[in-house]
């Protein structure tokens, strides 16, 4: 039978994934598929790398990424193929899994498909044994997500990876769905990270819409967390500065990004916020142009539609 899916040629394209399709994976998770004690004796005979340990520490750390992105992770050291190669080498050993995005849940993944990795029981040993990470709180069962949020996953991803690639020597810390509370609610941005500009620490609290998202869940979602951009609640958090956060809007495209100014000024109080897209946040984070600014209407004018300037945010530049 005939059907959809998200092929291999769109890899690079997150926008190209639809919000109601279906994971298939290539093997279904169990505690049993691998003991820890071959995991760990894989890594001590040399049969796991040191860069094997980096990649699955990687999916702990962003749940999803593409071989392109994992490419983009080594700085691009390897060619494409080499890391196909060893990511299906760590999906047999059952450190990691792989999944493909189709409006149905299929026996096999189709050989065209885009493949999409993710952490498995024994990627989970591996990160327990020889990282310092908690993994008490991983259950597989984060992997299972509707299409809608594995590709805002790898939004926050593309967006990790393009920071690290503009000021990776800034970056302090950077994490993905962190739980807070703010103006008596529980609220769970996109992402947070906290970078060097001079002597001064600075944080950004960070938001992923998607087409269509605009004027219904991204507006829910931030007026939700407006008290932390607005009140002293921020402070509980972040509490080694004297400035509250800033807010970053990533949005899929222009349009959806303008919608999104429009949501944030007319609904809510936030006045720290710039907007970037899917496509812009390609270039380093620097330059003119990865970033934009809402432009507010002025009634009587030519400028009286609301609009986006391209702008460059002098934090981000190279050194």
């Amino acid at each position: 039978m005939a059907f959809n899916y998200v092929k291999q040629k769109d890899e690079g394209i997150i926008s190209k994934i639809p919000n109601d399709y279906r994971q298939t994976f290539r093997y279904p998770f169990s505690v049993t598929s691998v003991s820890k004690n071959s995991v760990i004796k894989m890594k001590m005979d040399g049969t796991l790398t040191e860069r094997d340990i980096k990649i699955v520490h990687f999916l702990f750390k962003h749940t999803f990424a593409t071989a392109l992105q994992i490419q983009k992770f080594f700085g691009g050291e390897d060619n494409y193929q080499s890391i196909k190669n060893r990511l299906e080498k760590l999906v047999q050993y059952r450190l990691i899994n792989v999944f493909s995005l189709g409006e149905l849940e299929t026996e096999r993944i189709e050989p065209d498909a885009m493949l999409i990795y993710c952490l498995d029981f024994g990627g989970k040993y591996i990160v327990s044994h020889f990282t310092n990470e908690d993994t008490s709180d991983w259950f597989s069962s984060v992997n299972i997500q509707g299409s809608e949020n594995v590709a805002r996953d790898l939004m926050i991803t593309d967006f990790y990876l393009q920071l690290m690639d503009s000021i990776p020597d800034r970056v302090e810390h950077f994490k993905k769905n962190p739980p807070m509370r703010a103006g008596g609610s529980n609220i769970v941005p996109a992402f947070e990270f906290s970078y060097k500009f001079g002597f001064e620490k600075k944080y950004v609290v960070g938001e992923v819409v998607r087409t269509g998202e605009a004027y219904i869940q991204f507006k829910d979602k931030i007026q939700k967390a407006e008290p932390l951009f607005t009140t002293q609640a921020w402070k509980k958090y972040y509490v080694d500065v004297e400035m509250p956060p800033i807010l970053i809007v990533m949005a899929e495209d222009d349009y959806t990004a303008l919608d999104a100014g429009i949501v944030v000024t007319n609904g809510t109080e936030v006045e720290r916020f710039v907007l970037t897209t899917s496509e812009r946040i390609q270039q380093q984070f620097g330059e003119k142009g990865a970033f934009l600014r809402f432009v507010k209407p002025v009634p009587g004018t030519a400028k009286d539609k609301p609009m986006l300037a391209q702008t460059a945010i002098a934090d981000f530049k190279a050194e």
